[in-house]
């Protein structure tokens, strides 16, 4: 992944045996089972690829990225979520609020009853950018959403205590209008989604719903840590962006690889679009060698060569998988 020349680097190993079986590399003393990247043989065909299952995200994205391509400043100021990460939101969404959304007053209650963490969501609403892998069951597709200063759409009013004991009304409402004032001088959040199938005829309707759930459970989820922080999160601030210019796939099995290619890119090769205004954020594009990088069969080859450099030096047997 990454940016880098078109053509395949020399010494990656075609191995027959790793993209009909699979491997099980080991990184950080954790042992990965990863599934074939091809069907039957390495080819350029669209035929030929396999869609990339939430083990291959889960290791380059929140492992092999997380420690590897980042450095202590980018760790400090992104938060990478696991795989199942949305899909828990959504069936833990759809479980408990099937008449709707819940009140606000109940935003803390919910938040500590589904998503208990060794991560406080303080430290998480703290962060620049949070990174989130959607997989859509129908289609089966993932899609990135990268959610940019996520603190920027809470409210933080506090009203003085003397004033709520002297109940001096007048005094008590001008300052909720300073508060409020104060906030709308603050920043937005931004809910970025990026996805290589947008201009899809066959899939468009269905994104398209994708897309806007993907945004409400997120909002949601926004609105909830932050009341389980006692803060208010404005829902009004948080805007919805999706980028339409970006290297679209031309096939049904790249998603991932495209994905993955964006999480990498925005985060770490090209974060200036972080100071670029909502209104031309659906208009950010990557280079013209990585878009036509994309569209070849050496994302997998890289990945291939990842995965052998970390190899078990006990592989699976035949048809382990």
């Amino acid at each position: 992944m990454g940016r880098c020349k078109t053509n395949a680097p020399k010494d990656v190993v075609k191995s027959e045996k790793s993209s009909e079986t699979g491997i099980a590399p080991k990184f950080q003393n954790q042992k990965y089972i990863i599934p074939p990247l091809f069907h039957n043989k390495w080819s350029d065909k669209n035929a030929d690829r396999t869609l990339l299952n939430d083990t291959i995200i889960e290791f380059y994205m929140c492992e092999y990225m997380r420690l590897k391509v980042y450095d202590e400043n980018a760790r400090a100021r992104y938060h990478l979520f696991h795989t199942f990460f949305y899909s828990r939101l959504r069936v833990n969404f759809g479980q408990y609020f099937k008449e709707g959304p819940p009140r606000r007053s109940e935003f803390a209650i919910h938040y500590n009853r589904m998503f208990q963490q060794k991560v406080k969501p303080s430290a998480i609403l703290q962060k620049e950018i949070l990174v989130i892998p959607v997989h859509n069951n129908k289609p089966k597709h993932w899609f990135l959403v990268l959610v940019h200063n996520p603190s920027g759409a809470i409210r933080r009013r506090i009203v003085d205590s003397k004033e709520v004991k002297s109940g001096n009304r007048r005094s008590l409402l001008t300052k909720q209008i300073a508060e409020y004032a104060r906030f709308e001088e603050a920043g937005e959040c931004r809910v970025v989604i990026m996805d290589s199938l947008l201009n899809s005829k066959k899939y468009q309707s269905d994104l398209s719903k994708a897309h806007s759930h993907a945004f409400d459970y997120i909002r949601l989820w926004l609105q909830m840590a932050a009341s389980a922080c006692d803060e208010e999160l404005m829902s009004s601030r948080v805007r919805k962006v999706v980028c339409e210019s970006l290297p679209k796939q031309h096939n049904d099995v790249d998603c991932g690889v495209y994905m993955l290619a964006y999480a990498e890119y925005f985060t770490w090769f090209n974060t200036e679009w972080m100071k670029t205004p909502t209104e031309s954020l659906a208009y950010l594009k990557m280079e013209d060698d990585l878009k036509s990088l994309l569209n070849t069969e050496e994302p997998r080859l890289r990945l291939d060569k990842l995965f052998q450099k970390m190899k078990d030096p006990h592989p699976l047997k035949e048809g382990a998988l």
